[in-house]
């Protein structure tokens, strides 16, 4: 028994990195928004469009790979849940706080997939072409 509640204070004790996650998208975010300040409405407006759709795309992919982490973690230690009798609440408070970690390990992914489908989408509508033949740079 002493093994299990070790094992569950050990868990929650990742809970505070989560800040440093989201100050450091938030620095990221601000940073892009203050850089495209000084250029034309029109590339103002197409990498407004584009971070609109890569946001759209992060977030779906952020969502859908926690919570297929979160539902392996529960099957993991579906075993020490019970030994311990927890309710809901309880489990639902102890993975809010292991989500942190989780997304340490998620936004590089989740980023990576936002873009590659974001692309990809524009490659498949033909709007690369038709950027480059604008001449606008795509870099």
């Amino acid at each position: 028994m002493d093994q299990q509640s070790q094992l569950l204070s050990e868990l929650l004790d990742k809970g505070p990195v989560v800040l440093g996650a989201l100050a450091g998208l938030f620095a990221l975010i601000l940073v892009i928004a203050l850089a495209t300040g000084r250029r034309s409405s029109v590339v103002r407006l197409i990498h407004w469009e584009l971070f609109k759709e890569t946001g759209f795309l992060f977030l779906l992919c952020l969502g859908s790979l926690l919570s297929l982490i979160v539902i392996g973690r529960i099957l993991q230690l579906r075993e020490l849940f019970l030994g311990l009798d927890l309710g809901v609440w309880d489990l639902a408070i102890l993975f809010f706080f292991l989500s942190p970690f989780f997304l340490l390990l998620l936004i590089p992914v989740a980023c990576m997939l936002s873009v590659f489908l974001t692309f990809l989408r524009m490659s498949t509508d033909r709007e690369l072409i038709a950027l480059k033949s604008s001449g606008l740079s795509l870099y």
